[in-house]
């Protein structure tokens, strides 16, 4: 009887992922198919994997990536990268998330760095050094401290013969609308925002 009830689950499994509208994340065109997973195909995500460290002199940020497969968010699957980071000025710790990087979220969106945008070279911001089939991934980024939210633009590079990723951050708001009369909100991140190079450790 045991055996009939797996039997039937395996097979209940498989008629329902055969089902799925399996769409390449390169395909994404703005819209979003309800119940589709859309997949890292060509696993090109996995080349942003991994612990990235910058430093200049006692100014330090480490930045942790990790793909996740097949996640789902409410509305469809997707592969996806997310990420946390860590900024020290001075040896002090500014702002670290480091130790939410296992933290399984309902959406693993919620992560403080996540995303799954390949973009092109012509995608604005353009990349005037990178070669013509090559993709840069475009990620969300929250700092907790100051509520606030913007992107992150990561580029494949090498440094002095060694894997490498530039990122450039920009900040595009806060998460708590500003109220005329209190104290006005940071401009910037914890993280100034700009371009950081960072070695693969």
């Amino acid at each position: 009887m045991k055996n009939i009830i797996k039997i039937t689950l395996l097979l209940f499994s498989a008629v329902c992922s055969a089902q799925t509208t399996v769409i390449d994340i390169l395909d994404k065109d703005g819209t979003r198919t309800t119940g589709a997973y859309y997949q890292d195909t060509n696993n090109l995500l996995n080349t942003f994997e991994g612990t990235w460290l910058y430093t200049n002199g006692s100014t330090s940020l480490k930045i942790e990536l990790v793909k996740k497969i097949r996640q789902y968010n409410r509305a469809y699957y997707e592969d996806l990268i997310i990420g946390e980071y860590e900024y020290k000025v001075n040896n002090v710790v500014l702002i670290s998330t480091l130790s939410e990087i296992n933290t399984i979220y309902p959406n693993q969106r919620e992560h403080n760095i996540d995303g799954n945008s390949l973009i092109k070279k012509t995608t604005k911001p353009t990349c005037d050094d990178c070669l013509n089939d090559e993709k840069r991934l475009e990620l969300g980024f929250i700092d907790p401290i100051l509520d606030s939210y913007g992107y992150m633009i990561v580029k494949k590079t090498t440094q002095n013969g060694q894997e490498a990723i530039r990122i450039r951050t920009k900040r595009e708001g806060i998460g708590t609308p500003w109220i005329i009369g209190t104290p006005e909100p940071p401009r910037d991140f914890t993280v100034p925002a700009g371009e950081y190079i960072l070695i693969k450790q």
